[in-house]
């Protein structure tokens, strides 16, 4: 029951984050104007996007981080399965943009030949763009699920600390237990010291009243 609510929920938020629309627009790169793509969001910060489109790029797909150019991260000259068969080049760049009170973060994607070369509506395959946008677009549930993943690591690695200083707690009480059973144990001790001092003492006045008794005759 509780992990169809956990994927109900995963999955009623990735179709909120799968409307986050992809753009194709035209932006700076190495010196020139590229046509590339675009995703703006504005609930998730530049380290969670750039780290969870890496961790797709390079776990989930395979590639190997090549050759950054301009602050964009490059991959050079390999397949990624679900834009084509054909060697490719990649970049992209995560950065944050717009005023401190509306901040946007925004993924650009760029897509050229596996020669590093810019592709032109001439030469570029015909289903090259459709499936960018859709793996632009399948990259919507993959963040959410990164998400969740990053806050249950969290989660799982303050409940394991917490469990520790249990630990140490349960540790402090059983020596404090055993303090206790050693001070009481000194404390019962004293107390019948203390009572057998005052039964000498009681013993003790009466034999000095008793002598007293004896001086006054």
């Amino acid at each position: 029951m509780k992990k169809f609510v956990l994927f109900s929920l995963i999955a009623c938020v990735s179709g909120i984050l799968s409307a986050q629309k992809v753009d194709k627009v035209t932006f700076d790169f190495n010196k020139a104007q590229a046509v590339g793509y675009v995703i703006s969001y504005t609930d998730r910060d530049v380290k969670l996007v750039s780290d969870a489109f890496q961790n797709r790029l390079e776990k989930i797909y395979g590639l190997k981080s090549g050759k950054k150019i301009t602050g964009f991260a490059g991959y050079q000259n390999q397949v990624l399965a679900p834009i084509g068969s054909y060697p490719i080049t990649v970049y992209f760049k995560v950065e944050e943009e717009g005023k401190k009170n509306a901040k946007i973060t925004k993924l650009y994607f760029l897509v050229c030949d596996g020669a590093g070369n810019l592709y032109t509506p001439e030469n570029a395959p015909q289903t090259l763009e459709a499936n960018v946008f859709q793996f632009l677009n399948d990259f919507q549930p993959f963040l959410v699920e990164y998400d969740y993943n990053l806050q249950l690591v969290a989660a799982q690695n303050l409940l394991a600390k917490q469990k520790k200083d249990l630990d140490g707690l349960n540790k402090d009480k059983v020596g404090l237990q055993k303090d206790k059973e050693k001070i009481e144990g000194k404390i019962r001790d004293k107390e019948t010291e203390i009572s057998n001092k005052e039964t000498e003492i009681a013993n003790q006045e009466k034999e000095v009243g008793r002598i007293q008794g004896l001086l006054v005759r």
